[in-house]
C-alpha cells in the first residue's frame, strides 16, 4: 500500500473550495426559498383576489333573491281579475244578419245613429268614465293610485293595457284590467 502524502497547501486549497461551495450552495438555497416565499405571496393575493369577487358574486345574488321574493310576494299579493268577456253591444256589433246569396251569415258593425235620430236609451254619462274595480296603488312616477269604487274621468287610452285618466284632482296612468268603463272614450 502506498501512501501519499497531502500537503498543507492542498488542505487549505481543498477547505477554500469546500467554503465557496458551501457559500454557492447556501446561496442557491436563499435564492430558491426568497422565490419560493414570492410565489406563496402571489398566490395568496390571487386566493384573496378570489374570495372577494366570490364574496361579492354573494352579495350581489342575495340582494336579487331578496327583491325576486318581494316581487313574487306583490303578484302573489296583486288581486286576481276575473275574465269578463265583451259583448256583442260592448264591441258596437248589431247583430247577425244572412245574406241574400247562399245564407252565409257575418257580422256587421252598426253605423253610428245620427243624433236626431238615436233611440231612447237609458241616459248615460256625458264625458268618458270608468269605474275602479279594485284598489291601484301607483308604483312608478305618473301612475293615478284610487280606491276600489272610484269613478275615474277617461282622458285618452295609451295602448292595450294603460289608461290616462283622472279622479279626485289628480291625473295619471293606470291599467285598462283594474276599470271597468262606464262611457267610453269618443
Amino acid at each position: 500500500m502506498r501512501r501519499s502524502h497531502v500537503s498543507d497547501d492542498e488542505i487549505r486549497q481543498a477547505e477554500e473550495k469546500f467554503a465557496e461551495s458551501l457559500h454557492l450552495a447556501q446561496m442557491g438555497m436563499f435564492n430558491l426559498l426568497e422565490n419560493d416565499v414570492e410565489q406563496v405571496a402571489q398566490m395568496a393575493t390571487f386566493s384573496e383576489a378570489l374570495l372577494e369577487y366570490h364574496q361579492q358574486c354573494v352579495e350581489i345574488l342575495r340582494v336579487l333573491t331578496e327583491t325576486l321574493l318581494e316581487k313574487k310576494d306583490e303578484a302573489a299579493n296583486r288581486p286576481k281579475l276575473e275574465f269578463v268577456p265583451k259583448t256583442l253591444a260592448d264591441l258596437h256589433v248589431e247583430g247577425l244578419i244572412d245574406t241574400m246569396n247562399g245564407g252565409n251569415t257575418f257580422m256587421h258593425a252598426s253605423p253610428l245613429p245620427s243624433p236626431s235620430k238615436s233611440p231612447a236609451r237609458t241616459p248615460m254619462p256625458k264625458q268618458p268614465c270608468c269605474t275602479a274595480l279594485y284598489d291601484f296603488e301607483p308604483e312608478n312616477p305618473g301612475e293615478l293610485g284610487f280606491k276600489e269604487n272610484d269613478t275615474i274621468t277617461l282622458i285618452q287610452r295609451v295602448d292595450e293595457n294603460w289608461f290616462e285618466g283622472s279622479v279626485n284632482g289628480r291625473t295619471g296612468y293606470f291599467p285598462v284590467t283594474y276599470v271597468q268603463v262606464v262611457q267610453p272614450l269618443p
